[in-house]
């Protein structure tokens, strides 16, 4: 039993993680000069039930090796590009949540740290 609880306490020690979680009304990508955001509609098949048209997700993760060695890019227009690719003809998204989360693998060497970005929402487009 106390071996038991010495190596749950090592896996604890190893193991150090926190998310973080928050809501936009509307996201876009700005790579178009002329865009302008007005009506709306929204793009997919509406599940019967509901009514309600399914969101997307994407997300996007980095990995930093022993704190000097990075690969991958956490960043939240990658996480949303890869949300609206889900989607075809999607100028964005609404009613989004955005998530980030860290991990720390044996902590506090810092041996692996992983950066995680998601984004979920509803994809949109937009019309005059």
């Amino acid at each position: 039993m106390k071996i038991r609880m010495l190596g749950l306490c090592i896996f604890a020690a190893a193991l150090c993680a926190c998310s973080t979680l928050g809501r936009v009304g509307v996201m876009a990508l700005y790579n178009n000069p002329g865009f302008k955001v007005g009506k709306y509609k929204e793009i997919g098949l509406a599940d019967p039930k509901t009514g309600k048209v399914p969101q997307v997700e994407g997300s996007t993760c980095r990995c930093i090796w022993f704190g000097l060695i990075p690969s991958g890019d956490s960043d939240v227009s990658q996480a949303l590009v890869k949300s609206l690719e889900k989607s075809r003809d999607a100028d964005a998204l609404v009613d989004v949540t955005v998530k980030t989360s860290l991990y720390h693998y044996v902590f506090p060497y810092s041996v692996l740290t992983i950066s995680c970005v998601t984004v979920k929402g509803t994809p949109v487009q937009f019309w005059e």
